[in-house]
């Protein structure tokens, strides 16, 4: 009896023993391999015009007069060539927290903010492209994976899990650091998107509505995150901010989801300006959802410039 008890007792600890070794290694390699990252990725200053990774660009101790936020809609806005442009036009410097790919959901832009103020940043007003779709799924906030393209950085992972990232979502932005294809995110040189449409397909509006809603309208997650939106924009203007919310032009018409949070917003006392279907010519996007650095420019002189200009 004594026998078998002893038995099981060493077999039990040689079974922790493997399962302690298992991830010392692993995490060892994991440590090694983030080591690498650091040490062998581009080296680059990052700004507005020349990454996606829009954390990475944030800088310090800065003052700008316009602050641009929201999903690809705001990012193109600093992409390609535009950002010079934006500036330019408006004749007032800009920076852009804007981050494409979907990433730019209320959670993610939540962080952005917290980083933005954290470093010492302030600026004079805001604009904050609203698409309502980042309203409705978890997949555009808690558990949008907006981490993959930035480097490694403590302030930003704490700054993302304080505003409701999901851990995988944290785990998932190291995991991502060890794909080659993080190796190869060189620095982007900026050239101007040409690229028109010469016809509108209704089924591919279609499509791009179906993937804008991965998980339905729900009224109750709405509300969730219309907490969040005026709680992020009521701390902005703390900040001495003055924000200005605008739906940005597309060709997919009216959102299926902009009336119920038009509503929403408009009880907690906020103005929206809708330019979602102001910009109807083709010629002037680069497909059914984003507008092409012609069409920035025409916009910029003939429906942003008349309200922010200095």
């Amino acid at each position: 009896m004594k026998s078998n008890s002893f038995t099981l007792s060493f077999n039990m600890k040689f079974l922790l023993l493997q399962i302690a070794l298992f991830i010392s290694v692993n995490l060892l390699i994991i440590v090694i391999g983030l080591w690498a990252v650091d040490r062998f990725m581009p080296n680059y200053e990052r700004t507005c015009k020349n990454t996606s990774a829009t954390f990475a660009s944030i800088p310090k101790d800065k003052t700008f007069d316009m602050l641009i936020f929201g999903t690809s809609h705001a990012k193109d806005f600093s992409r390609t060539t535009n950002h010079d442009s934006t500036e330019q036009i408006l004749g007032l410097s800009c920076f852009n927290l804007g981050k494409a790919e979907g990433h730019g959901g209320i959670v993610p832009s939540v962080a952005l903010w917290q980083v933005f103020k954290q470093r010492g940043n302030t600026a004079k007003e805001c604009i904050y492209f609203l698409d309502p779709w980042v309203f409705y799924s978890r997949l555009w906030n808690e558990m949008n994976y907006f981490l993959e393209d930035e480097p490694l950085n403590w302030e930003v992972w704490n700054a993302s899990f304080r505003s409701g990232a999901e851990p995988e979502v944290l785990f998932n932005g190291i995991r991502s650091k060890l794909k080659p294809s993080y190796f190869m995110s060189n620095e982007i040189i900026p050239h101007p998107k040409l690229d028109s449409l010469t016809s509108l397909e209704p089924n591919l509006v279609q499509k791009q509505k179906d993937v804008n809603y991965p998980s339905g309208r729900d009224s109750v997650v709405m509300k969730e995150y219309i907490k969040k939106f005026v709680e992020l924009i009521r701390d902005i203007e703390d900040f001495g901010i003055k924000v200005t919310i605008i739906i940005p032009p597309t060709l997919l018409g009216k959102d299926p989801g902009w009336e119920a949070v038009q509503q929403a917003l408009n009880k907690n006392g906020f103005k929206i300006l809708d330019h979602s279907e102001v910009v109807k010519n083709l010629a002037l996007y680069y497909d059914t959802n984003h507008l092409n650095s012609k069409g920035i420019g025409i916009y910029l002189r003939s429906l942003l410039k008349p309200i922010f200009s200095k």
